[in-house]
């Protein structure tokens, strides 16, 4: 067909100017890049990783919060869990302050396995971000900061808990 019959929709977006679309990008590009053998030995995914990765920082927490730390939703982050329940890197109990929650922690074969694998991923990371100047990583985690904000009030606007 040639190029000038090729439909085109009346609603096309252009993807390169949607933020979403070119964090998802940059999200797979960078969660990609660097020596990922680390991950391959105890059979660990990306999104296990970034799980472990939060449970290695900050300890001990809700499902849902580490889930939305992690950047995954709460269905994912429960199966999520549930796998790294059974490699044996975490284990999950009932808040005693609200039963309705699950804590979830990293067993001690979870630090092993934080352990191992976190050097590789870090100077991955540092390589990545050596692209950008000291000012400009402050002022993208500064953006980053200012739109979470901003799509949580869209949140809460949206959502008056009735």
């Amino acid at each position: 067909m040639p190029e000038k019959d090729k439909p085109i929709s009346d609603h096309a977006m252009d993807l390169e100017n949607i933020i979403a679309n070119r964090f998802n990008r940059l999200l797979w590009r960078i969660s990609n890049y660097g020596e990922r053998s680390d991950l391959a030995e105890p059979k660990i995914s990306l999104i296990e990783w970034r799980i472990i990765a939060q449970l290695g920082k900050l300890g001990r927490m809700p499902i849902g919060e580490l889930s939305k730390l992690s950047g995954i939703g709460p269905t994912v982050g429960s199966r999520t869990i549930k796998s790294l329940k059974n490699k044996g890197c975490v284990e999950t109990r009932k808040s005693s302050k609200d039963s309705r929650q699950q804590l979830v922690q990293l067993t001690n074969y979870g630090f092993q396995v934080h352990d191992a694998i976190a050097p590789g991923r870090q100077q991955a990371h540092q390589q990545v971000q050596a692209g950008l100047s000291e000012h400009e990583l402050s002022t993208l985690f500064s953006l980053c900061d200012k739109l979470e904000n901003h799509l949580d009030s869209l949140d809460n606007s949206e959502n008056d808990g009735w």
